[in-house]
């Protein structure tokens, strides 16, 4: 789980450059996630895993391609050790390809409607 934490980190770190190049406060991203401030530090600095659909909106809100939030992220170190995990890694690897937010968030759907 150790490599999880580690992209947490680097989508947190990201999502805060975004922001402080933007110019936006923290308490105005967790006002436009609905979430408290501390709740946007914790994503920041990759204590809490940011879930794709708040991804998506912060994406929108700091006019950024999702894929820029897992692009260049080394992934490759530690190797899934299931079939589901490495199903999962491929899934998020080419989710992060589509560069048109439409078809990210029409995949997101029909991925939270077979969840159900």
């Amino acid at each position: 789980m150790k490599e999880l934490k580690e992209i947490n980190k680097n989508i947190g770190k990201r999502i805060r450059f975004c922001r402080l190049n933007k110019g936006m406060t923290i308490s105005k991203l967790a006002k436009v996630l609905n979430v408290s401030t501390q709740q946007v530090q914790k994503y920041e600095t990759g204590k809490n895993k940011i879930s794709t659909d708040k991804l998506i909106v912060v994406a929108k809100t700091l006019n950024k391609d999702m894929s820029y939030f897992y692009r260049d992220l080394d992934i490759s170190e530690d190797v899934p050790k299931s079939k589901r995990e490495r199903l999962c890694l491929q899934v998020a690897q080419n989710f992060a390809k589509i560069e048109n937010e439409e078809y990210q968030v029409a995949i997101n759907e029909i991925v939270k409607t077979l969840a159900k």
